[in-house]
């Protein structure tokens, strides 16, 4: 399971909400792995912190 615990607009990008935000995941394998979550856009600087492991992800600029 994901969760989006905090989320701010940055701007629209081809018809979708690009989107700064905080996520919340039980394991690794729940993280969206394409930059995309809930039909919005992840801009970088959006983190992901797996629940199952304490680990703390960051969205950098390559994507990854």
């Amino acid at each position: 399971m994901k969760a989006i615990l905090n989320e701010k607009f940055i701007r629209y990008d081809n018809g979708k909400a690009v989107i700064r935000a905080e996520i919340a995941a039980d394991l690794f394998s729940d993280l969206p792995d394409n930059g995309q979550i809930g039909g919005c856009i992840l801009d970088i600087g959006s983190v992901a912190w797996v629940i199952s492991t304490g680990k703390l992800y960051g969205l950098s600029s390559s994507g990854d």
